[in-house]
């Protein structure tokens, strides 16, 4: 599933340290007259959202990328310091025209407490791998060539050019597309500058993970 409608631009990674934000979850819950509950999960993929904080210095660097991108129009790739990253993942092979295809995922489980049993994995498909950080084994041995990280689809499919019968891992990094959730950025004129300029504050923007698939 291709997200091509995200620019191959990153936030800078120097405001992210003042972010907050992860996954975010929509349940409907219909409760009983004798208090019982049934619950649906509108969201099978959790997008993720975050609030950014920074200081005056920042404020040209947010105000022309939010330009450029026309407000939420157009995504962007945001780097999140506490989930990025996956080592020693092992993918489903596909086979495309005799040669093997794999999508690159990140997955957590939880166990079951008395049996250390699975009680349910959440996979999701990661579509912007870092190539500059991205091995691929196959059979734990690395593969420096015949692999193509199909980088013009931003779908996180690794493409061999030949048919693989081992077992494939991968070990990578990755960014969230996101894009702005707030249609106006509300900018505070603090003062005017020897030079002339002007100095600015944003207080906080917000952002919004975009899912594979949607529209560009």
């Amino acid at each position: 599933m291709a997200q091509t409608n995200v620019d191959a631009v990153l936030f800078p990674t120097d405001m992210e340290v003042q972010a907050i934000g992860g996954p975010m979850a929509s349940t409907s819950i219909t409760t009983s007259v004798g208090g019982l509950e049934q619950r649906k999960a509108n969201y099978l993929r959790l997008p993720r959202q975050y609030k950014v904080s920074f200081g005056p210095e920042s404020s040209p660097v947010i105000l022309g990328l939010f330009d450029c991108q026309l407000g939420g129009r157009f995504g962007f790739m945001l780097h999140d310091p506490n989930d990025y990253t996956v080592t020693g993942i092992t993918l489903a092979k596909t086979t495309v025209a005799g040669k093997t295809v794999c999508q690159l995922i990140t997955q957590k489980q939880t166990l079951n407490y008395f049996t250390s049993a699975v009680v349910r994995t959440y996979t999701r498909p990661e579509t912007l791998p870092d190539i500059n950080n991205c091995q691929i084994f196959e059979n734990a041995v690395l593969q420096v060539a015949g692999v193509d990280y199909n980088l013009g689809d931003q779908d996180g499919t690794v493409n061999f050019t030949r048919l693989v019968s081992g077992t494939v891992t991968a070990t990578f990094n990755y960014f969230v597309g996101v894009r702005f959730a707030d249609e106006a950025l509300n900018l505070n004129f603090l003062s005017t500058q020897a030079d002339g300029s002007v100095l600015l504050s944003i207080s906080q923007i917000s952002l919004l993970e975009v899912l594979p698939g949607a529209p560009a």
